[in-house]
């Protein structure tokens, strides 16, 4: 991962442009959330996205 990627994904989340940031991930992209729980896809995280985005 380059640093230009990385910084492209933390614009994108500082702005709340989930599907940017989903542009910089991996279809196999592993979420590990705090309560220990790992989401694994893009689709997950997308998800976890939308439900912090209603919060």
């Amino acid at each position: 991962m380059s640093a230009t990627t990385i910084q492209t994904y933390f614009d994108a989340f500082n702005s709340g442009d989930v599907d940017a940031m989903l542009d910089c991930l991996t279809d196999d992209v592993a979420h590990h959330v705090n309560e220990g729980q790992i989401r694994t896809g893009k689709a997950a995280f997308a998800e976890f996205c939308a439900h912090m985005n209603r919060c």
